[in-house]
């Protein structure tokens, strides 16, 4: 400093002046804070260190405070003594220095204070409060340490619902995957069950005969079907119940995963036309299909057209047989109606040959009896005649009555029904009594025609007995003529019957029709069912997929990268708080160990993301909590004992480089390359620089 004030000739003189002046101010101000730096370590002195403090050191320290104070110029002797009483109460109080014992002295005021200090009614209770600058940096590392562990408890409880997540879903879609090829097995079954079926009806020719299949309703069939419908039940039922799962793990996952989704997931929107143009096509036409036959049901619901359409070239043959068999049948009822009365005149003749062939006296007394018969008749014939004026005339005077009620109010509707069910009843017994009296007169004729042949001599009834035998004759000749007729009659009716019955079998009805419809919507709608249930699995397979996939993502990106690094800057923070805890227990904090204890931070981060990077190399034997837990641990105790990591690591690249400058260097012989394997293999100094030395040098 003299000898820059001793040279005012220099150019530079103005120049080196005001630096001068300036490093006299700041030399002057850093002797004022060791001054009082000086008192602190003497406080601290006398109250915590167990040596003696000498007189004079104090004295010293007390003057140079007291000049200072007072303004007062220091000469070079008093500087001097100030600065060897410095050292001494350094000594005594070391390893705590000046600074680290201001830092832990409560000195500056609190946040609260500084805010709130200023308000007249908080000031009271404010106003005063002061913190040390260690307890200040212990609470901010407290706040930060807190943070980083709620972050890390959050990702990591994040962590695990999502590793749950995923690991069920996995677990729901193989399973999802093993029910629908068990479906898929149990169709394959049912369909080989029912080719059988068809097959054996094919075979024993009932299909070709009723034109559908009739072993739906068979007992077989519901037998041989029964624990096929029924597991194909249960397992319709497990994997409606596993897709809603599936669904709801999905939806959840996605929800998990949405921050992420927009990184790798496409909406579902874009992902389902894929299949939709995969089954939309067979769905759509086993629409049309069904469409088609709710169409022919409603347009003909008995079958009745359909089967008139299949069968039009069979209903005309079955029309002519008809209209013959009912042209055979009336001739056969004409022919037995005159057959009937054939044998009624036989019979009748052969009663007049009997009665003929009798005695007189017999035929006395059959003509006495004949003629009582005819009397009884007469006298019935005459009392039927009589019942029949009298209905007759109550008839008549029903009709009168009618006629006059024709024109008659409501109120006579009833008397005029009435009236009209006894016209009913009294024009039916009209006919009774009609029929009767036709069949009385008709057995009176037949009484006379009897007494008038038993009535005649001898020749007369030998006459009218040859006329009776040849009229008997002639009535049997008819007779058998007819029983011939009627015999072919039959077989031209059993031929056209069997004919009839033959195309009978080959008309399709109308209600095998309707059935086969039926069973042909049921068929298309189990395989639309089937198709809609493959097209939702594979909707519902891709989507779970992604957000299996948006999970799996997130997962390894979390226990890769941002667990690791929490883990890492949580140890580190963990170590600060410890070491700040000594370093306040032992009175050496001080302001510039902050820095040491951000790159405290930032290489805990480091080392805890070094750490994830390590774990990628290693088997990943388990893909739950506990296989992870390693690397995080180690992550935390590598971010709380970073010294040792990068120690081990500086140790490590040390042995790396000590081998290499180790390794001997190759030797070329013969344009050839040899690597010496011991150091006897190596050249001896002296030997080669002989071989290098030129002649010249060698001769001089």
């Amino acid at each position: 400093m003299e000898k820059l004030t001793e040279n005012p000739k220099s150019e530079s003189g103005p120049q080196k002046k005001t630096e001068e002046t300036v490093d006299m101010t700041q030399y002057k101000k850093r002797f004022e804070d060791a001054v009082a730096d000086a008192q602190y370590m003497m406080i601290y002195a006398s109250t915590n260190c167990p040596k003696e403090i000498k007189r004079y050191t104090i004295e010293r320290l007390i003057n140079a405070r007291l000049r200072v104070e007072n303004k007062e110029v220091i000469s070079a002797k008093d500087e001097a003594d100030f600065w060897i009483a410095y050292q001494e109460i350094w000594k005594l109080v070391k390893p705590a220095t000046a600074e680290s014992i201001k830092a832990n002295l409560p000195l500056e005021n609190t946040s609260a204070s500084k805010l709130l200090g200023n308000i007249p009614v908080l000031s009271r209770w404010l106003g005063g409060g002061t913190i040390s600058r260690a307890r200040r940096t212990v609470n901010r590392y407290i706040v930060f340490t807190v943070f980083v562990l709620i972050l890390l408890l959050i990702l990591q409880i994040y962590w695990v619902i999502g590793n749950q997540l995923t690991t069920k879903l996995d677990e729901q879609l193989k399973a999802e995957a093993d029910l629908s090829l068990q479906i898929n097995k149990n169709q394959q079954e049912y369909n080989a069950l029912e080719i059988r079926y068809k097959q054996n009806e094919i075979d024993s020719g009932s299909f070709k005969t009723n034109g559908t299949y009739t072993f739906y309703s068979s007992p077989d069939w519901e037998r041989d079907t029964l624990e096929n419908n029924f597991t194909k039940a249960r397992l319709e039922t497990d994997l409606e119940s596993l897709k809603s799962q599936l669904e709801r793990s999905s939806t959840i996952l996605r929800i998990w995963s949405s921050p992420w989704d927009g990184f790798i997931n496409k909406r579902s929107e874009e992902v389902d036309p894929i299949y939709n143009d995969k089954y939309a096509p067979q769905i759509e036409s086993i629409d049309g299909q069904i469409e088609a036959i709710n169409n022919q049901l409603r347009y003909d619901p008995d079958g009745t057209i359909a089967a008139e359409d299949l069968n039009s070239t069979l209903s005309p043959q079955l029309g002519i047989i008809a209209v013959q068999l009912s042209d055979l049948y009336a001739k056969n009822d004409e022919l037995s109606l005159k057959e009937v009365e054939i044998k009624g005149l036989i019979e009748e003749i052969k009663n007049q040959l009997n009665d003929l062939a009798g005695d007189p006296n017999a035929d006395e007394s059959r003509k006495s009896a004949l003629e009582v018969q005819s009397k009884e008749l007469e006298a019935q014939l005459i009392d039927l005649e009589a019942i029949a004026a009298v209905n007759s005339d109550q008839r008549t005077r029903i009709r009168d009555d009618l006629s006059a009620l024709a024109g008659a109010s409501n109120a006579d509707e009833s008397r005029k029904s009435a009236l009209e069910a006894q016209l009913k009843e009294l024009e039916a017994q009209l006919t009774v009594l009609g029929a009767s009296k036709a069949g009385i007169e008709g057995q009176m004729e037949e009484i006379k025609n009897q007494v008038s042949a038993l009535s005649g001599d001898g020749n007369a009834r030998k006459s009218r007995k040859d006329t009776l035998e040849a009229q008997l004759k002639d009535l049997e000749a008819q007779l058998a003529d007819l029983a011939t007729i009627k015999a072919v009659n039959g077989d031209q009716v059993q031929r056209l019957q069997s004919q009839s019955n033959g195309l009978t079998a080959q008309l399709v009805p109308p209600g095998q029709i309707v059935s086969q419809w039926t069973q042909d919507k049921e068929r298309l709608t189990n395989e639309k069912k089937t198709l809609e249930r493959q097209q939702l699995a594979a909707a519902n397979r891709e989507r779970s997929r992604q957000a299996q996939l948006a999970g799996q993502f997130v997962l390894v990106v979390l226990q890769g990268y941002v667990l690791p690094l929490l883990y890492g800057i949580l140890g580190a923070g963990t170590s600060i708080l410890r070491i700040l805890s000594k370093q306040i227990e032992k009175v050496i904090y001080s302001e510039g160990a902050g820095i040491q204890h951000l790159l405290r931070i930032s290489l805990g981060a480091l080392a805890g993301i070094m750490v994830g990077w390590f774990s990628f190399l290693l088997p990943n034997e388990s893909s739950s909590f506990l296989g992870s837990v390693s690397p995080l641990a180690i992550a935390f105790l590598v971010g709380y004992n970073i010294d040792l990591f990068f120690s081990m690591m500086d140790a490590a690249l040390n042995k790396v480089n000590e081998m290499r400058q180790q390794t001997p260097p190759a030797i070329e012989k013969d344009d050839q390359v040899v690597v010496p394997q011991t150091a006897s293999d190596l050249p001896s100094t002296q030997e080669t620089k002989s071989e290098e030395t030129p002649a010249s040098e060698t001769a001089g």
